[in-house]
């Protein structure tokens, strides 16, 4: 499952061109790349040593799957398989979990923020492996080679659908529609519901309808119709297709439309405390739910 490192400057070929691709993508495509090859030399972003254990591990999962995804999604554009991206699958699978409770996820950053470094945030990290695979062109997904550690990802996706949150299983279900064969067609149905069902008379979907998120300063969640909420459900009812959310859909990229502020940005409240407007953490849910919301308006490729 391993390749041989090619020259950072023939990443160019693998991407769709300089001419459709930023500056700042080929700095961050570089980076990647450098860290994929280096994978046994450079150290994880949170080591042990100063974040304690296992954060080490729990950074390494991160970023094998974040880098699979970054570097299958410029492959998908290409429409070639790199050497590289190859590499970063290789990395991905090799810190699979083989036993225990996260057999065939990934160890996830914890810091007990929700909602992408928390104990749930591993079904996260799933669904972005299962888009990865997905993503990858030239048959990837379908290799006999890499089948047990694929079938392991879907198992560890369907242990989260009983007891989980609507939250997490509408994760699922997005990775379901990528992936396919994680869900039977009773749980894709059920999932729906709940998310039509769920969706505010204005056409977004607030944070309390998706989990029993609490504060860890005390106060409450907003009631009314959130960024996140909103442009994280629209994306994965985009990547559904399923023609019953197609009204459902709609009204929520309505939703979204209307809610940009002067920026473009789509604005979105912390789950984690009430932070105070301007800050880096406050910007952190806007930044997240802007960037689903560019997701879940594009136009549905045939």
């Amino acid at each position: 499952m391993s390749a041989r490192p090619v020259s950072f400057a023939t990443l160019k070929t693998y991407t769709t061109s300089w001419d459709t691709t930023s500056i700042d993508e080929m700095a961050m495509f570089d980076d990647v790349v450098k860290r994929v090859y280096l994978w046994d030399a450079v150290q994880p972003f949170y080591p042990d040593q100063t974040r304690g254990v296992p954060k080490s591990a729990e950074s390494r999962g991160v970023e094998a799957v974040l880098n699979a995804l970054i570097l299958a999604t410029r492959d998908q554009a290409s429409g070639h398989f790199g050497a590289d991206t190859r590499q970063a699958f290789a990395n991905m699978w090799g810190v699979q979990m083989k036993t225990g409770d996260q057999k065939g996820g990934f160890t996830w950053l914890n810091f007990r923020l929700e909602p992408f470094e928390s104990t749930s945030a591993s079904y996260w990290g799933a669904t972005l492996a299962a888009l990865a695979v997905a993503r990858a062109p030239d048959g990837y997904a379908a290799n006999p080679a890499i089948a047990p550690q694929i079938e392991a990802l879907r198992a560890y996706l369907r242990s989260g659908i009983r007891g989980g949150s609507l939250y997490s299983r509408s994760l699922i279900l997005w990775a379901d529609s990528q992936l396919d064969d994680v869900l039977v067609p009773e749980q894709r149905t059920e999932i729906l519901a709940e998310l039509m069902a769920s969706q505010r008379p204005d056409g977004g979907w607030n944070l309390p309808s998706l989990s029993t998120w609490q504060r860890i300063d005390g106060t409450s969640l907003p009631q009314e119709s959130d960024g996140y909420a909103t442009a994280s459900v629209a994306v994965i009812l985009r990547e559904t297709g399923d023609p019953s959310t197609a009204t459902a859909l709609k009204r929520a990229q309505k939703w979204l439309a209307t809610h940009q502020d002067k920026s473009g940005a789509v604005p979105a409240k912390s789950i984690n405390k009430d932070r105070q407007p301007g800050t880096d953490a406050y910007l952190f849910m806007t930044d997240a739910a802007t960037g689903l919301a560019g997701l879940a308006m594009q136009p549905k490729q045939p």
